[in-house]
């Protein structure tokens, strides 16, 4: 049975496989530059989270050399997880072709020239590096001077940065070690558009004298993090204000209910989520895209969500965006489509400006067995209709 057809018909057995097993199950079972096995393989890694590409890397990593072109494709997704659109390179080299591992091209349209490396156990030859890219540049397919950064599987690189740094292309080549690419990447998954750009900027090269711009991503990185912290338990100054009693909701128990929804909303639409931050959760076809938070019930029974303008942008790119509104302590969400909540937006009470900082508020009171969204200077609105079950 095909690899795709196996993980929508048999997901729990595939979620067994060791990654040499899920490549033996893909086409014909060989990586092959153009072969269908390459193709069932990176779709099937789109549709794996971060944890299980890991899992994967670190069998690529124990295997060496043998694991090579698995390790090529892997990067080459963790480059999509960063946000990159990253184009996939030929695992062989043959004559008349640019023998590149990958591109990845930035919300800029910057690129950058990617080459993955098992090991450092022998010298790289940058000047075929640099001749890569000055060829693709030839071609139009990045622009001049877009640095090369390699991918090597271990973190000793002593003699390889210390030929890099002897080489007249010291400032067109970086190296970053595939951990460190994974750390990057839950980075991502726990912030949002500011600290995305920043990890674009960080990967390129940079002049290390003065060192505001890599103070600048560790400051985004954990102010996000506790702004997103804060949305999960919905402190918002509105519920400050009406003096609710609020209890921290232990983080384990709210990733249960946000896995709990978007398994749900995957069982019914058939398609398969990939995480793009804390929050953001997007088909890889483009069919749709969610925005998951989650509230505890507060003492008056009412619920409490900020909803961010970059989470409306995200959104509103896709034709199907919805948002899904859980409760830490119920077997239900509301799943609310984004058009809908768009037309509700001017009714809504907002903390800051939304065209800076700020965010809408979405109060939700339950009374006589239904559940309305507050709104302001006209009726409140009766969201049963958009009440789902757990599935």
């Amino acid at each position: 049975m095909p690899l795709l057809d196996l993980l929508r018909d048999s997901p729990d057995a595939v979620a067994g496989f060791s990654l040499s097993q899920v490549i033996s199950v893909a086409g014909d079972g060989t990586l092959r530059d153009g072969s269908k096995c390459s193709a069932e393989f990176r779709s099937f890694l789109t549709r794996c989270p971060i944890a299980r590409l890991e899992s994967f890397i670190n069998e690529c990593l124990a295997n060496g050399s043998k694991m090579g072109l698995a390790l090529q494709d892997l990067v080459n997704e963790l480059g999509r997880r960063l946000g990159y659109e990253a184009f996939d390179g030929r695992y062989q080299g043959i004559r008349g072709q640019i023998g590149f591992d990958g591109i990845w091209k930035d919300s800029s349209a910057n690129c950058l020239v990617v080459e993955v490396k098992t090991t450092d156990a022998y010298r790289i030859n940058l000047d075929t590096l640099i001749g890569y890219r000055d060829r693709l540049a030839e071609e139009g397919k990045i622009r001049r001077n877009d640095p090369v950064l390699v991918v090597v599987g271990r973190e000793d690189t002593g003699d390889f940065e210390a030929q890099v740094r002897g080489s007249r292309h010291a400032w067109d080549v970086r190296i970053i070690s595939v951990d460190s690419l994974l750390k990057l990447c839950k980075v991502r998954l726990k912030t949002e558009v500011e600290t995305h750009r920043r990890i674009e900027s960080i990967l390129r090269p940079i002049e290390y004298t003065r060192l505001d711009q890599i103070i600048d991503l560790m400051f985004a990185a954990v102010t996000e993090t506790e702004e997103d912290q804060v949305d999960e338990i919905n402190r918002s100054s509105a519920a400050q204000r009406t003096s609710i009693h609020q209890d921290r909701t232990a983080p384990e128990d709210l990733e249960i209910t946000r896995s709990k929804i978007l398994s749900t909303i995957e069982s019914k639409t058939g398609l398969t989520l990939v995480r793009d931050s804390r929050a953001k959760y997007k088909d890889i076809g483009g069919a749709l895209r969610v925005v998951c938070t989650i509230s505890k019930v507060y003492e008056d029974n009412g619920l409490w969500y900020a909803y961010h303008p970059k989470w409306d942008i995200f959104l509103s790119e896709c034709a199907n965006g919805v948002l899904a509104l859980g409760i830490a302590t119920e077997d239900f969400f509301f799943e609310i489509p984004r058009p809908m909540l768009a037309a509700e937006l001017r009714h809504l009470g907002t903390t800051g400006s939304v065209a800076e900082d700020g965010y809408w508020h979405l109060v939700i009171q339950h009374r006589q067995g239904s559940y309305y969204l507050y709104r302001s200077g006209v009726p409140a609105l009766d969201l049963m209709p958009y009440v789902r079950a757990f599935g």
